[in-house]
């Protein structure tokens, strides 16, 4: 993560101090500024913008498209909804994140290198840049539905992070009814809504859009493996897993599920009791002492193809034997001896004797004989991308990835087009969901309210109260993501 963000900042401190330079020297000044000016640039610290002035002709010939006010029309019901319930729900979400900070979280900062990888941020990035350009057009089709002149619109980099917006002209707007006000100010939450929906289509339906060409539950394909992985040479690219230490694997949540049972429970297998009476190697527990601590001692020294397995049985038979991994692992898997009843004969549950974090796997794929894996579970989680589509013909793996793409341009489309949807719509000062409310209030509440200072109060209470409750589980958010 401070890696990340030394790099970040570098840069932009490399950018302004060139800025800087080129806007003070008296050989570049002139030229720079005029650039800047001609191009609408703004550069300062961490931020970027470009503005371009007055509204291209087509967002006017789309904004006197008959039946739009009645598409905004029904965003300003959907949006003012939202509003009305947006101080409950984030009140909601923060009780429940400090009575249960463990649990899953609504609302997520995105955080490259912490909570999201860099090689997801060109995703993120676009995902973000649509979802804005998408919301400030709904601002800009309904301000020309309303014959409010467009001065000027923009997109603008903070950080990492795009952006875009629109300049209105203030007097329309204060000269219009609060009716088609509302129409102006809840567009872009009303498209984002839209977006949001788009989003979950895409995603849902990704399945039945690849059939032709794809077929799913055949295991997780594999799409490639790390080459600095111990995986690389044995796991075959275009192959299928289908279990992993005997956990059935049909789809990426399976695999990912697998693993997490098979590092969280102590698995072995069973075994004849005979068959560990007569074994050569039987040697009682010990410990070497290393730099990371006290871990097993290895009762099969440097054999490849044998570990040490700690055992137990119900007679209370104990004690470290070396086996060879690949015949043992074939045998039913058990937690204790009591699960290793066979009718006749005496049976023991033999473990892996590794170190805390580390776990004998048996991987079964489709192109080749099982993998024997010892090590953390999740390097193999992490080391290998899958997928759940495999191609139906040869020629189809060159668009192995076409899938995924749908599924995460889905996902990130319906995540980040309803967070701004959300989190615009609540009353936090300077967002949309600002002048909605002061909207409303101005519009509705004066034969209730009909003192000015009293509906001004108000405005300030709730739009203090939503701007405080977004910060509270932002801030909570981010130091979860960090801690």
């Amino acid at each position: 993560m401070w890696e990340a963000a030394w790099y970040i900042g570098a840069a932009w401190l490399s950018i302004s101090t060139i800025h800087a330079l080129l806007s003070t020297l008296r050989s570049t000044s002139l030229a720079y500024n005029n650039f800047l000016n001609q191009y609408g640039l703004l550069l300062s610290p961490g931020h970027l913008k470009v503005y371009w002035s007055g509204c291209p002709a087509w967002v006017l010939r789309l904004g006197s498209l008959p039946g739009l006010r009645v598409w905004f029309d029904l965003g300003s019901v959907c949006s003012c909804g939202l509003l009305l319930l947006s101080i409950p729900i984030l009140a909601g979400l923060l009780i429940n994140t400090v009575q249960q900070p463990t649990g899953e979280q609504l609302l997520k900062p995105v955080i490259p290198g912490v909570n999201v990888p860099w090689s997801q941020m060109v995703y993120i990035g676009l995902t973000i840049f649509v979802c804005a350009v998408l919301h400030e057009l709904g601002h800009a089709l309904a301000a020309v539905k309303e014959q409010v002149r467009v001065d000027g619109y923009g997109v603008f980099f903070l950080l990492v992070y795009p952006g875009a917006y629109v300049d209105l002209h203030e007097e329309h707007m204060t000269v219009i009814s609060a009716r088609r006000r509302l129409r102006i100010y809840c567009a872009g939450v009303w498209h984002n809504f839209v977006l949001a929906c788009l989003g979950a289509m895409l995603f849902s339906s990704t399945s039945f859009m690849s059939a032709p060409l794809f077929a799913i539950d055949r295991g997780v394909y594999v799409l490639n493996v790390n080459e600095d992985s111990a995986l690389y040479d044995q796991l075959p690219v275009g192959t299928h897993i289908t279990h992993i230490s005997g956990c059935p694997i049909h789809s990426v949540l399976d695999f990912q599920l697998c693993i997490d049972h098979i590092y969280t429970t102590d698995l072995g297998y069973c075994i004849p009791l005979d068959v560990i009476k007569k074994q050569q190697r039987v040697q009682q527990p010990a410990t070497v002492a290393t730099a990371g601590g006290a871990l097993p001692f290895d009762c099969c020294g440097d054999s490849r193809s044998h570990i040490c397995f700690s055992y137990e049985s119900t007679q209370m038979h104990q004690g470290h034997v070396c086996l060879h991994a690949r015949n043992t692992t074939a045998g039913h898997m058990c937690r204790s001896a009591r699960h290793c009843f066979k009718g006749f004969g005496q049976y023991v549950c033999a473990k892996p004797h590794l170190d805390a974090s580390s776990r004998l796997l048996r991987i079964a794929h489709t192109l080749g004989k099982d993998i024997m894996f010892e090590g953390n579970p999740y390097l193999v989680l992490h080391q290998v991308r899958g997928s759940n589509y495999s191609p139906r013909w040869p020629w189809v793996s060159s668009l192995k990835y076409l899938p995924i793409v749908f599924e995460v341009t889905g996902l990130y489309l319906l995540s980040i087009s309803s967070a701004l949807c959300f989190l615009n719509m609540v009353p936090v000062y300077y967002l949309d969901g600002h002048w909605v409310l002061l909207t409303l209030i101005e519009h509705f509440l004066p034969p209730y309210l009909p003192n000015h200072r009293s509906r001004t109060k108000l405005t300030h209470l709730l739009l203090t109260t939503g701007s405080l409750l977004v910060l509270a589980n932002a801030l909570v958010a981010i130091a979860d993501a960090v801690i």
